[in-house]
């Protein structure tokens, strides 16, 4: 199975030390050079930074279609046009991503998404997760329409 990540779903999990999630149930992520750059250079000090650097089974690889990233672009920020466009590339059987638009995009090509509702939650419902110890985290493919759905714990 071929997994490509944009940004936010890598650094969500390392958040809350739990990064290991993605090893376990996919072996191996491809993540394209925007996003490796936004974690580990522009991110350096955060969350997912030293992860993604020591991680053996995250790989950092070179968009091919340097148009469709570009085009991309005109709507979303580079880390995500990247991330979709080595989903094209690959030939992913999944994209993980969480922004909305960047979804909406993906969709539109017909690049097969995969959604943390805990990491698209909204700031308070995350916080409340993170805060009581413990986390639930629900993976679904959903239509890039469709909104996600809050963590649930007690705090």
């Amino acid at each position: 199975m071929i997994v490509v990540s944009d940004t936010y779903p890598i650094i969500n999990l390392a958040a809350i030390g739990r990064l290991d999630i993605l090893a376990t149930l996919y072996g191996q992520i491809l993540i394209p050079d925007a996003v490796y750059m936004e974690i580990v250079l522009a991110g350096a000090g955060l969350p997912g930074a030293d992860d993604v650097r020591a991680a053996s089974w995250i790989e950092t690889r070179s968009i091919a279609d340097l148009t469709l990233a570009s085009g991309l672009q005109l709507e979303l920020d580079r880390g995500e046009a990247e991330a979709i466009s080595l989903a094209v590339d690959t030939h992913a059987d999944l994209l993980l991503m969480d922004e909305r638009r960047g979804r909406k995009a993906a969709a539109r090509i017909g690049v097969p998404v995969l959604v943390s509702s805990a990491s698209s939650s909204t700031p308070n419902g995350w916080d409340c997760c993170r805060r009581s110890g413990r986390f639930w985290m629900r993976w679904s493919v959903r239509p890039a329409s469709t909104s996600a759905t809050t963590c649930t714990g007690t705090s």
